[in-house]
This record gives structure tokens, sequence and C-alpha cells, in this order.
């Protein structure tokens, strides 16, 4: 038997996969079509989703690298969680920064 007439052991599995992408496809379309008409209906309503705007995208805040003692990093990170505000270490720093060049 040559190699050519052989067929490969995937080869079934891949005229099947076809015929039923082929069927399926049609019914995605109806599918798509509802949806867009419901999303349309709904669409003024609907709140965005992913993760709110941070310091990052705000062009009055700039990332900076510095150095600091590891150990006072680490105190103030535990100081910080156990006041429970939602504040995080770059606004403790900011807030030293404005103190110091106030005076």
């Amino acid at each position: 038997m040559s190699s050519e007439n052989k067929e490969s052991k995937f080869s079934g599995m891949l005229k099947n996969r076809k015929k039923s992408k082929a069927a399926s496809t049609v019914e995605d379309l109806h599918n798509t079509e509802t949806t867009v008409k419901e999303d349309s209906s709904t669409n003024n309503t609907q709140k965005k989703v992913g993760r709110p705007k941070g310091k990052r995208s705000n062009p009055n805040y700039t990332q900076i690298s510095t150095f600091i003692n590891k150990e006072n990093y680490e105190s103030a990170k535990i100081r910080l969680i156990k006041e429970g505000k939602k504040r995080d270490f770059g606004d403790l720093v900011d807030e030293l920064l404005e103190q110091w060049l106030s005076d």
C-alpha cells in the first residue's frame, strides 16, 4: 500500500469538523443577528465593563522609581493596611512630598 492512498489518523476527524462547522455557521449567524438586535435596544443602559481609570492613565501623575530601605517600605505598607483607608504607598509618598515642599 502506498503512502499517497493512505489517510492519516486525523483526516476523518477533520472532515467531520468541517461539516459540523459549516452547519453551525448558519446557526451562529442567526444567533448573532438576534444578539445585535437585543444589544441595540439596551445599549444606552449598560455600564462599561473593565477596570476604572487609574493613576497610570491620569496625566497629572508620573511614574518614578527610587530606592528606599526595605524595612521602612514594609512597615509603611503594614501601617497603611492597618489604617484601613483606601490609600496606597504612592498616595503616602505624594502627601509627604507636598508637606515637605510647603515648608
